[in-house]
């Protein structure tokens, strides 16, 4: 099996960890993959707004979507199930009929006109697979479906040359088929369609939405009583809630708001956007944090940069991902476990604002508990026990409440699930590492548990990959591993970094780089999967080649 010669590599791979976290720290926006959902809704602005701006923006975010369209007709990650390009889909589809329909769209109606019915065929081809039980949890899915799903049932009856068919669904029936489809998908749909119109009317009325809407005004038809002020041109960090913020301001748009979608488009320079822009925090203290787990010394002019930009962050309390976005437990407990790490003091006790009965939330009114946030917050906890001599008792209970959800939660077959990553890979490294660091003896056997799993679900090129294999999931998998140290484990330890070593240098376009993160749609944060990697096979090199 091919390795990477021990000293260099290790020493390369360092300073490519190092490197990756200098650069985030010099970036104010952070690294994302583009997202067809979020282009979507640029086009979809455009086609309702006169600014020329817009329109310069939006011609080639409607050619890339129409080179995005997979085989089968949907949009979003190849690889993922069709129940994860759902969302992208009908996000695409509502966009170019409204393209299609458009007379300054030019040469570019027909095409899209084309591709927004193979759309609908995908959509509508089997009216069972996308129920509402059959869905991911991504973000705001409940709303953003129906939301969607009216704009293109509207669109089918409105629009003439929405019901022209062609290729092998040329028939007089295909059109209305087609339509009462979608219409069947929205009675799927009903109990999320009536919490749809009820936050709309109480939108209306100037009664307060969970703050973590901010992110998805998209799915308002009206605009509400309350429109959050832009911030840097932005809504929420969310190029889709800008583009409907923007639709709202009619004949004057807010120049700096068309300012904030080209920067968007510029960090891909095909036409496409990011799923959020800025997401410096998020990035940055994902990458330290890794960094630090593995125990490996960031240069100290990062260093004092990191603790200066964490304490500035935590100063106040609660950290949100960006400007407009409320506070958020996961972000503020990785930020502190970091700060902990690089021998600094940060009280946890913003942390308890999040706190539940049973366990901690993301954020106010959350729908879903998260099994990694909790995994932070035990981490958070228990690395400022470790360091304060007498904590309050508040400390350690939040510590066993965390960890009491953290085993609750975990399958039957040691893996556990989580609601920001599609892959198990992810949450079971999290919550594994996190019981396996500050768990205490009775979450032993839940680790041991996690590592048989882990061991259990390798592929037989070392990779792990729920759909396919995948960098993420390999190097998140090689993370525990590494860290759990356990001599049992030197023969998936060799293979799964034997793979990264030979893969990691894959472009965006490979199935190993397939996007895994929970968005509105799958999203890579492509530095922090590729500071995971050389972290891992550094730590790899240093510790495990001469084993």
């Amino acid at each position: 099996m091919a390795l990477i010669p021990n000293a260099a590599g290790s020493s390369s791979l360092k300073a490519k960890a190092d490197q990756i976290l200098a650069d985030s720290l010099a970036d104010p926006l952070g690294s994302m993959t583009a997202t067809c959902y979020d282009t979507a809704h640029l086009v979809r602005l455009w086609t309702r707004s006169a600014d020329p701006r817009i329109g310069a923006l939006a011609m080639p975010a409607v050619a890339w979507l129409l080179r995005s369209q997979n085989p089968d007709g949907s949009w979003g990650a190849g690889p993922a199930p069709a129940g994860y390009r759902f969302v992208p889909t009908l996000a695409a589809v509502s966009s170019l009929l409204a393209v299609s329909a458009t007379r300054t769209a030019g040469q570019l109606a027909a095409p899209a006109g084309d591709a927004a019915r193979r759309g609908l065929l995908f959509l509508t081809a089997d009216p069972h697979r996308f129920g509402p039980a059959g869905l991911p949890d991504t973000v705001a899915i409940e709303l953003i479906v129906p939301s969607l799903l009216e704009e293109i049932y509207e669109a089918l009856e409105a629009e003439p040359i929405c019901r022209e068919a062609t290729g092998a669904a040329r028939t007089p029936t295909a059109p209305m088929v087609t339509r009462t489809g979608i219409g069947g998908l929205l009675a799927d749909h009903g109990p999320w369609r009536t919490r749809l119109d009820f936050l709309r009317q109480a939108a209306r009325q100037g009664l307060e939405y969970p703050p973590q809407l901010a992110c998805s005004l998209e799915i308002f038809d009206t605009p509400p009583a309350t429109v959050p002020a832009f911030t840097d041109g932005h809504i929420g960090c969310s190029p889709s809630a800008t583009a409907a913020a923007l639709e709202w301001t009619g004949t004057a748009p807010e120049a700096a708001a068309v300012d904030y979608l080209e920067r968007a488009a510029d960090r891909h320079k095909n036409g496409s956007l990011q799923h959020l822009m800025p997401l410096a925090t998020f990035e940055r203290a994902w990458i330290a944090s890794t960094m630090l787990r593995l125990g490996i010394a960031v240069p100290k002019r990062t260093a004092d940069q990191l603790a200066a930009y964490f304490t500035g962050k935590l100063a106040s309390g609660g950290v949100a991902m960006g400007p407009g976005l409320p506070e958020d437990a996961d972000i503020t407990s990785t930020m502190i476990f970091s700060t902990h790490k690089l021998g600094l003091r940060a009280d946890p006790a913003c942390l308890f604002t999040f706190e539940r009965e049973d366990c901690f939330t993301n954020y106010p009114q959350e729908r879903t508990p998260s099994v990694t946030t909790n995994a932070h917050i035990l981490e958070a906890l228990g690395s400022w026990c470790e360091r304060t001599p007498a904590p309050a008792r508040r400390y350690a209970a939040g510590l066993d409440k965390a960890r009491a959800f953290l085993l609750a939660a975990q399958r039957a077959d040691g893996a556990w699930d989580d609601k920001w990553h599609s892959s198990p890979c992810y949450a079971t490294y999290c919550a594994a590492l996190a019981l396996h660091t500050h768990g205490g003896t009775d979450a032993r056997p839940a680790v041991e548990r996690a590592a048989q799993w882990i061991t259990a679900t390798q592929h037989d090129d070392g990779s792990w990959g729920v759909w396919c294999p995948t960098l993420d999931e390999t190097a998140h998998a090689l993370h525990l591993l590494l860290s759990l140290g356990r001599p049992a484990h030197r023969e998936a330890i060799h293979r799964a970094a034997a793979f990264l070593a030979q893969a990691r240098d894959a472009g965006p376009a490979d199935p190993v780089r397939t996007p895994l993160w929970h968005g509105k749609e799958l999203y890579e944060p492509p530095r922090i999967i590729d500071a995971l990697i050389a972290s891992v096979l550094h730590r790899y090199h240093s510790t495990w080649t001469t084993r």
